[in-house]
């Protein structure tokens, strides 16, 4: 079996250019198999999940090999029961682990919000956007992806260009499951515009600014605990980058 590289691929995501902006339909947050390594450990997975994290190095390795490189493929493959079947005989790989991987990759996979939901949002820019076939985050983020898509979106929905980063933002952050509105605005307050920002992040280092600021403005709400700031990052450094802001 040849060696993966099993972890967050920190070059392939630095470079703003179109190769990791990828204009996707149906599928926004498609996870490299590889990238799992970062993710499948106890203090980012729900108690529920924690039987993918034993020999979860081998067990990607083997979907690899088999052909299911993303979550894509391991959706695909899920459409047959019968393939599902011949590849956990082949390749060794139990059903259960593939259903419960399943599982975890459906929950994180891109599940479109309605612009006109977002509290933060004029219901005019709404109105606006949705006359150009943009109405949920996915749509604003495929359309948006380079500066140059902003500045048509901006002059022909007639939207100021901080605005619509502004939603661009939300719409980006809100890709991860388990972050709202409500906690997107409470990151970009602290300078992350977008899950790419995120991922840079030093979790306990985040948490103390967050703490700091919710101290500071005195906000009526809780301060994220150390497994959600520690997933939230975690998770952002693996889902694919699609906007530069």
């Amino acid at each position: 079996m040849s060696e993966i590289n099993f972890g967050y691929e920190q070059g392939r995501r630095n470079a703003p250019n179109k190769e990791i902006f990828p204009m996707i339909d149906h599928e926004l947050n498609n996870i490299q198999i590889c990238d799992l390594g970062s993710v499948l450990m106890r203090n980012t997975l729900p108690e529920s999940y924690w039987q993918l994290i034993d020999n979860a190095k081998e067990t990607c390795s083997k979907l690899i090999m088999s052909g299911i490189k993303d979550s894509n493929d391991l959706f695909r493959l899920f459409d047959d029961n019968n393939e599902v079947e011949l590849l956990s005989t082949k390749y060794n790989i139990g059903i259960d682990y593939m259903k419960k991987l399943y599982s975890l990759l459906k929950f994180h996979s891109y599940k479109p919000f309605q612009l006109k939901k977002l509290q933060s949002i004029d219901p005019a820019h709404s109105k606006s956007l949705s006359l150009v076939n943009v109405k949920t985050n996915g749509d604003l983020l495929t359309k948006c992806t380079s500066h140059n898509d902003r500045s048509s979106i901006v002059n022909i929905c007639k939207i100021p260009d901080s605005q619509l980063n502004a939603l661009l933002s939300i719409s980006d952050l809100i890709r991860k499951p388990g972050i709202k509105e409500i906690k997107a605005l409470l990151f970009i307050k602290l300078g992350v515009r977008s899950l790419y920002e995120l991922s840079q992040k030093n979790p306990i280092e985040f948490r103390s600014e967050i703490k700091n600021k919710i101290g500071n403005e005195n906000m009526d709400r809780a301060i994220p605990t150390e497994k959600e700031i520690n997933s939230d990052i975690a998770w952002a450094r693996i889902l694919p980058r699609i906007i530069d802001i």
